[in-house]
């Protein structure tokens, strides 16, 4: 019981801190007058990514987002009580996370206004949004993944990669579809905003690129592993 409740609370705080960070960094681009930028938005939400994965990602059991979530259901790493109780952390500290910068930005007036607290709203058709969005969450997952089954010495390391894929597919999609490739950083900012536009699309993307993320993972350092014990297993019976 206690391990289940740790895990929830790292959820929370995991995905508080991605969607707070995230959005945060495009809100405060706004109230700067666009000092922040691209290169600023894409690094602050690499960092918040890495820093989720470094501090809660060992205790997580999601790993901060639905559609990982979900992908981790479905190649039975999660069973799906355990990842209904995930989801619910995990969107229970997105909004949270939204209703924070709807009070920190309140004199900002960018609540009712672009860019509506960081609200995902794609700038492209609905296809190719959901393509870059399942694209660039494939990246992730993959490094999530990693992070999850990573050896203890070696997770900060796939926590920092991450991070970088984090910061590199915000930089490229930002503009595109506002970067979210987690549902719950795209609901934060909509629920409290009601910008739902098109919010469909941080589903649907963002599920299928988790899927096949953790498929690849599986599938690639799975034969890795199986490799090294079968070395192992070889040189013992030399010895």
């Amino acid at each position: 019981m206690a391990g289940t409740l740790r895990a929830l609370v790292a959820e929370f705080l995991g995905t508080f801190a991605w969607v707070c960070l995230g959005a945060g960094a495009v809100c405060a681009d706004s109230l700067s007058g666009g000092r922040l930028g691209q290169t600023g938005i894409g690094l602050c939400q690499g960092l918040a990514v890495a820093a989720a994965f470094a501090l809660f990602g060992r205790r997580a059991q999601g790993l901060f987002n639905p559609a990982v979530t979900a992908a981790l259901v479905l190649f039975k790493r999660l069973t799906p009580p355990q990842a209904l109780l995930c989801l619910l952390s995990q969107l229970l500290g997105a909004a949270l996370a939204g209703m924070f910068l709807a009070g920190a930005f309140s004199r900002a007036e960018i609540s009712s206004t672009e860019p509506f607290l960081g609200a995902c709203l794609p700038s492209v058709g609905f296809r190719a949004a959901t393509l870059i969005e399942a694209v660039m969450t494939f990246f992730l997952a993959v490094a999530a993944g990693r992070a999850l089954a990573a050896r203890p010495e070696d997770h900060a390391a796939w926590s920092l990669a991450g991070g970088a894929i984090a910061a590199a597919a915000t930089l490229t999609a930002f503009p595109l579809t506002g970067a979210a490739f987690n549902p719950a950083r795209a609901f934060g900012p909509a629920v409290v905003t009601g910008q739902w536009s098109l919010h469909y699309v941080y589903w649907v993307g963002p599920a299928a690129g988790a899927v096949l993320g953790v498929a690849a993972t599986r599938f690639l350092f799975s034969a890795q592993r199986e490799e090294k014990e079968k070395a192992v297993h070889q040189a013992s019976q030399l010895s």
